[in-house]
């Protein structure tokens, strides 16, 4: 009877052992993967006259804390193309910006392995713009927001994912009581070009 009991416990810590490892072992430590894709963005206050959709590329970074958890971050060269009726229909505002965009975010890994939900943040920096019409004020240098998404995965180095990235303050100052406040979508194909730490784990 004692031997039985000990062979049962024996067994609950050696299950619980084999559980914590496929849940905590990591196939590396960190990530580093080139990606590039297509982007397109509206301002959320203005009516939208065309949607324009403007290419995006940048290097991803990702950081496992275990098989379910990630910390993923980006630095993308992106752009804002909007062409917005404003006020009244014979005036127009078009944008046409360049950025420099970092999104920080968690990713949780679903049950397949292959599918994840991305939620963080985001910051952009402005790197030039094209004249804006009718703005008169001077756009702001910097952007922040929110970022939601989702990967999906090819193959252990292959990713395809698409982001959202939602704006929390206007670009400029506020014209009229009116905010000009980004939503831009993205969808980028990356490839991890190395891993360190990598254990060929599948």
């Amino acid at each position: 009877m004692l031997q039985r009991i000990i062979a049962f416990i024996s067994f609950i810590f050696i299950a619980a052992a084999s559980c914590a490892q496929l849940v905590t072992k990591k196939d590396y430590t960190a990530a580093f993967a080139l990606q590039a894709g297509a982007e397109s963005g509206v301002l959320m206050t203005s009516k939208i006259s065309q949607i324009k959709i403007t290419p995006t590329a940048g290097l991803k970074m990702t950081f496992p804390f275990n098989r379910k958890w990630f910390i993923g971050s980006e630095i993308n060269y992106s752009q804002l193309k909007t062409l917005n009726k404003y006020s009244t229909p014979t005036m127009r505002l078009e944008l046409d910006l360049e950025q420099i965009a970092i999104p920080v975010y968690a990713k949780y890994m679903l049950n397949s392995n292959r599918d994840m939900l991305l939620f963080g943040g985001y910051v952009s920096y402005l790197l030039s713009d094209a004249p804006t019409v009718p703005l008169g004020n001077e756009l702001k240098k910097w952007d922040y927001g929110l970022t939601i998404g989702y990967e999906h995965l090819f193959t252990r180095h292959l990713a395809l994912a698409l982001k959202i990235n939602c704006g929390v303050q206007s670009l400029t100052d506020d014209i009229d009581d009116k905010k000009f406040i980004p939503l831009k979508a993205s969808l980028t194909l990356s490839y991890d070009l190395f891993r360190i730490g990598d254990c060929g784990c599948h």
